[in-house]
């Protein structure tokens, strides 16, 4: 794949291209890489792929074939939007047609009519944002810096998969025997109605939960938490571990902080990646277990970096690629 091939995409051509349509429904680390450096070397094409984008995650796509009356009501959007950005007056429709393809209504068509496939939605967030989400069964869902959501159909069962950090509020349903599952790493969460958070960046999987009651499930494996309960599941050694905590100190991201009770520099170095997008590095190897205790803003990474510096009286220089060093003075 070449940048170049995309330079001179209008709205409706990204609209119709796989590998388009793929980072914005199916992100993976490599098509993620490509297009957010394909928007540095072409800003001033940013505004046009933010609203493809917007429109693909709108779209809805069913498994059944579209009835007559769909096609109908295509074409009659179509007439709608000619009408009003074309003076009124008797036209074919081929030159209906080759206008509507200039504003990408045409696009938007030929994607709900040939998608034979369902694609539930996929919900990313960049570094330094977090992104409300509601779902289709009205769940309210954080989702914090960094990280990826992906939604199943919620019609015979309600589940969606994680990567990175989110905040749930699942609502209970009129239906009590439809569950709702949160699938993290090699972890399944199921819950009724609860509020908790789940961090599943690192190949470790941590959950907190706020109120009402989780079921984790892994194989076999069957572990019910109670509020106030964290527990991480480390994916190498295949093994929990469980202690009682603070939830709001674990959920504060959502409001906008940062909160670190003796945490090493180390961890805070992690969660400062997935907040920014920015590597910390420690030249002093004994400096990264130092442990650190704030509470800072995620407004603004110069706040949580002088705060480090200050804290042990470092040194900070920038380096290469959003990399920060630290050495002692």
């Amino acid at each position: 794949m070449e940048w170049k091939d995309y330079a001179d995409y209008r709205q409706e051509d990204f609209l119709t291209d796989d590998y388009f349509s793929e980072w914005v429904l199916r992100p993976n680390k490599e098509n993620n890489a490509f297009w957010e450096e394909w928007q540095q070397l072409y800003p001033t094409r940013q505004p046009i792929i933010t609203e493809a984008r917007k429109i693909l995650l709108s779209l809805e796509y069913t498994r059944e074939e579209m009835p007559v009356e769909s096609y109908d009501r295509i074409w009659s959007v179509i007439a709608e939007e000619m009408e009003t950005t074309t003076p009124v007056r008797k036209r074919r429709w081929p030159m209906a047609l080759a206008a509507a393809m200039a504003t990408g209504i045409v696009a938007v068509a030929a994607l709900w009519l040939f998608r034979s496939k369902t694609i539930p939605p996929v919900y990313t967030s960049q570094f330094g944002e977090n992104r409300t989400l509601i779902l289709p069964d009205s769940s309210k869902v954080i989702l914090g810096p960094h990280s990826t959501l992906r939604l199943g159909s919620f019609k015979e069962i309600r589940e969606v998969w994680l990567e990175g950090e989110a905040y749930f509020n699942v609502q209970h349903t009129a239906v009590t025997a439809v569950p709702f599952i949160v699938h993290a790493g090699s972890l399944d969460i199921e819950v009724l109605g609860t509020t908790f958070n789940v961090q599943n960046y690192t190949g470790n999987t941590q959950v907190v939960l706020s109120s009402g009651k989780i079921a984790l499930r892994r194989q076999k494996e069957r572990l019910i938490m109670k509020p106030g309960d964290l527990v991480e599941y480390k994916e190498k050694e295949e093994k929990y571990i469980r202690r009682e905590v603070q939830p709001e100190r674990y959920a504060s991201w959502v409001k906008g902080t940062l909160v670190f009770e003796d945490a090493s520099l180390e961890t805070v170095a992690a969660q400062v990646y997935h907040q920014f997008g920015i590597r910390l590095v420690f030249r002093d190897s004994s400096l990264a277990k130092e442990k650190f205790s704030a509470t800072l803003t995620t407004a603004d990474q110069a706040v949580v970096l002088a705060a480090i510096k200050e804290a042990f009286s470092l040194e900070l220089t920038p380096g290469a690629d959003s990399t920060y060093i630290f050495t002692r003075k």
